[in-house]
Formats: structure tokens, C-alpha cells, sequence
């Protein structure tokens, strides 16, 4: 008998000392149930128009599904740690992460077969051979066809027939803008002069106002007097020096009047409004509701994914000029002007 108990005793002992002691495994959380959601930025700079708005995104998520999704973001410091990051969310169990920018492209598929049981959300490019059945969703604009609308503006304004273009660095959202942006500025006026350059060659270019200033100041001394930012965080050098010489500045991803200091707002002729916190809430809410397949959705102007901005501090400047430019848009959309890429 003593010998029977000192066993039973063991295998106690031992079944504790494997599980870790811990009774609790048993009686799972409420955390244990949520979606895990990870959210990866292209690059530093958290005052970012286009990081700003993915943001939103999360957090009107958050309101509408909190107690069915637990979300964490991260933020490379180098670009090295931009893959590590959204690897580490896979490694650890995450069942979503979205990647935001496009700079994640090249490296996210390697990822996405090293643990296909997660989900890998690619915002503002997309990846080709994706099906249905993928683990990877992309979501692209056609940032070109807001692009046309606020070129167009900027030509209709100018009076110097000249008109500038600052970009981050050459990735295909950004020379959608350019292409766009040239295009309906020469829809307007033939003749128009559009001086484009670009910051940089890495995600670096993105988080540089002082090198978004000294082009802007480029630009300006060659006869521009609308200047449109395609830069994140390097943009605010360019609205500051446009208002700064009393010329005009086009802002990028959301209403940047509204952030902008208070006497640089007059100056901010509209913004491309980019609806990515949008894109961001529909993508959770799919995968909340089981519905979220592999693939690539694009948002233009007839999905209502852009737009142009409008508000107390621009409405009388662009009021006999948005006639034209929603006669402009409604082409667009019924696909009577097809706007060029590149």
C-alpha cells in the first residue's frame, strides 16, 4: 500500500513540475478569446498623415469590436526591424497583421508562407498571384485619380503657370500622385510648367521635414507657386515654407489644414485625402465577421476611398473652381478620363 501511494505521489509531482504548476491553462480568460491584431508601420515617424489615419482605423475598431479583438502596434526604427517586427507578431500567435506602406512589398510573402496560418494585410501596394484562398489581403488606392483632382486645382489657382511636386521616395503610391497630379494639372493647361523631386531612397525620406523644406525652397525659387507633398512628416517642411513665402501647399493622406499650425492654414490649398483608416476598420471587421479572403481590393474615387479636402479655411479659395473639379471627378468615376499611372 505504501508503495502504491508513493507512486501516485510521483506522478502528482511530475505531472505539476510539466505543466508548469499552472492550474490556471484550464480556465481561459477573456483575452484568450479576442482576435490578436498587430499592426506594423513602414517607418518611424509617428506624426505621419498616413500613419495618423491607419491609426484611426484601429482605434474606431477598437470602439466597435473591443471586446472581440486585442490590438498592438509597432514601429520600425531602422528598416531592417520592419520585417522583424511583423515576423515577431506572427511568432508569437498574432492572427492578423497589417503592414502599412509599401515598403513591405518585397519580404512579406517569404513571411506570409513561413506561417500560413496567420494573416497578413498589405496596405497601399499590392503583391501579384494572390487568390481567394491566400493568407495575404492587399488594399491599393488609386491615388492617381485624386491626384488628377488636386493638379487640377492647382493649375486652375496658379498664376505663375507653374507648379511643384515634393515626394518621399520613387515607390508606386508615390508616382501614382506625380503622374496623377501632372495629368490634371495638364488637363487644365497644356502649358504648364510641374517640377517633381524627390527626398530620398529609403523610408528615412518620409521623416525629414528639413529636406521636404530645402526642395520646397527649390521649387519655389524656380517660379512654383502651388506646391503639392507626397512626403509624410517631410511634407510639413513644404507647407511651412510655401506659407511662410505666401504661396500655396496641397497636403497628402488627411485634411492637413485642420493639423497644421494655425498660421500656415490659409495657406493649404485642399489635401488628397487618402480613406485608409477606412480600409483599415473594413479589413478587421471581415476577419471579425469570418469573412476576410486573400487578395487585392482597389479604393479610387467611385469607391469613395479618396477625395479632396474641404473646409472653413479653403471653401471660399476653391468655391468658383469646384464646379469644375466635381465636373472633373464625375468623368472619373463614369470612366471617361482614364488617369495615367506613371
Amino acid at each position: 500500500m505504501k508503495r502504491i501511494m508513493w507512486l501516485m505521489a510521483m506522478i502528482l509531482i511530475l505531472s505539476l513540475v510539466l505543466t508548469g504548476c499552472d492550474t490556471s491553462t484550464s480556465q481561459p480568460g477573456p483575452e484568450a478569446d479576442k482576435l490578436r491584431i498587430g499592426m506594423v508601420f513602414n517607418s518611424a515617424g509617428d506624426e505621419n498623415p498616413f500613419f495618423v489615419r491607419a491609426q484611426q482605423g484601429l482605434e474606431r475598431a477598437e470602439e466597435q469590436f473591443g471586446d472581440r479583438i486585442q490590438t498592438e502596434t509597432a514601429t520600425p526604427t531602422k528598416d531592417r526591424e520592419r520585417m522583424q517586427l511583423v515576423q515577431q507578431f506572427a511568432e508569437d500567435g498574432f492572427d492578423m497583421v497589417i503592414c502599412v506602406g509599401s515598403l513591405f512589398t518585397q519580404e512579406l510573402p517569404r513571411v506570409a508562407q513561413e506561417y500560413p496560418d496567420t494573416r497578413f494585410v498589405l496596405l497601399d501596394n499590392t503583391i501579384p498571384d494572390l487568390n481567394a484562398a491566400s493568407n495575404i489581403s492587399c488594399v491599393s488606392f488609386r491615388e492617381q485619380e485624386g491626384a488628377f483632382l488636386t493638379g487640377a486645382m492647382a493649375a486652375l489657382v496658379s498664376e505663375s503657370k507653374t507648379i511643384g511636386f515634393v515626394g518621399g521616395m520613387k515607390i508606386p503610391p508615390i508616382e501614382r500622385i506625380e503622374a496623377g497630379y501632372r495629368a490634371g494639372a495638364q488637363y487644365i493647361n497644356p502649358d504648364i510648367t510641374v517640377i517633381a523631386e524627390y527626398i530620398g531612397y529609403s523610408g528615412a525620406a518620409f521623416n525629414d521635414p528639413a529636406a521636404g523644406k530645402a526642395i520646397a525652397e527649390q521649387e519655389l525659387a524656380k517660379g512654383a507657386d502651388v506646391i503639392i507633398q507626397a512626403a509624410g512628416t517631410s511634407g510639413d517642411g513644404v507647407i511651412e515654407v510655401a506659407a511662410a513665402r505666401g504661396k500655396l501647399a496641397i497636403g497628402l493622406d488627411v485634411d492637413q489644414t485642420l493639423t497644421a499650425p494655425e498660421d500656415q492654414r490659409e495657406y493649404i490649398l485642399t489635401s488628397l485625402e487618402k480613406k485608409l483608416d477606412e480600409a483599415v476598420f473594413l479589413t478587421i471587421q471581415s476577419l471579425v465577421e469570418g469573412k476576410l479572403q486573400g487578395g487585392i481590393t482597389e479604393l479610387g474615387l467611385k469607391e469613395d476611398g479618396l477625395g479632396y479636402s474641404e473646409n472653413q479655411y479653403n471653401q471660399d479659395r476653391i468655391a468658383d473652381i469646384k464646379p469644375k473639379i466635381e465636373e472633373i471627378k464625375a468623368k472619373i468615376i463614369s470612366g471617361e478620363l482614364t488617369i495615367p499611372e506613371k
